[in-house]
Parts: C-alpha cells; structure tokens; sequence
C-alpha cells in the first residue's frame, strides 16, 4: 500500500472524460478530488487528453475549479484548448501537448475482443479512491 499521504503528485490520464457529453459525475468527483488535494499540497498533473464542448452548468463550475487546483493541464489538441480557455479565468496552466497514449501497447485480457476483429471497442472505468488508514 501508499499512503494517501505519501502521495506527492496526482497524474490523471483519464482520456476523454470531462466533457458535457458525459454528464456530470466524473466532473463533479474530480472537483471534489481537486480540493482535497490542494489541501494536502499535492500537484496535480492533468495528462494530455481531449476536452469539451462545455455546455452544462455544472459541468462549467466543476471544471473551472479543476482548472484553478491543477497545476499543469495538457490539452491534446486545440479544440480541447479552446473550450478550456472559454470558461477558464488563469490561462497559464493550460498547455497544448502531443498525446502519449498512440505509444503505448494495450495488454488483451480475457473478454476483450482482438484488435484484428475489425470492432472499435472502449474501456471506460470511473473514478474510485480508496482511503486506506494512515498507519500501517
């Protein structure tokens, strides 16, 4: 185990999460995530990955706040750039960088269907923390 305490960076690699095409929770879990750690120093890294369009009011005030506690935010493309800095306040977090995950190589495990199927198939997981206890 790592302590949550031990924690001196937050890397999120989510991909296309925040965005008002898939509603409010991951926004408003993140937001909250954000919070809690800023209050404890941590840095938090948003890798590069698509963003918007943001429509929804409550997508629009949970976002703005996770721009305000990341400390770097990279944007994969420029549309993502554009609909960050439409509802963002501090520009200077925010920067355009080349995607990593076209690099990496996808592990198969049972019940995923091959590449070579000629079926596009997606692995969408949600946001869980674990809090364990602080001593050991």
């Amino acid at each position: 185990f790592i302590l949550d305490s031990e924690v001196k960076v937050v890397i999120d690699s989510s991909g296309f999460q925040y965005s008002s095409q898939w509603g409010n929770e991951a926004t408003i879990v993140m937001a909250k995530l954000c919070e809690q750690w800023k209050k404890q120093n941590k840095k938090i890294i948003l890798m590069p990955q698509a963003y918007g369009p943001f429509n929804n009011p409550i997508i629009i005030k949970n976002m703005q706040q996770i721009i305000n506690k990341s400390d770097i935010i990279y944007v994969r493309d420029k549309s993502s750039q554009k609909y960050l800095n439409g509802i963002n306040k501090v520009e200077n977090n925010i920067l355009l960088c080349n995607d990593f995950t076209n690099i990496l190589k996808p592990k198969v495990s049972n019940g995923m269907i091959p590449l070579n199927s000629g079926l596009t198939g997606f692995h969408l997981t949600k946001i869980q923390v674990n809090k364990p206890k602080e001593s050991r």
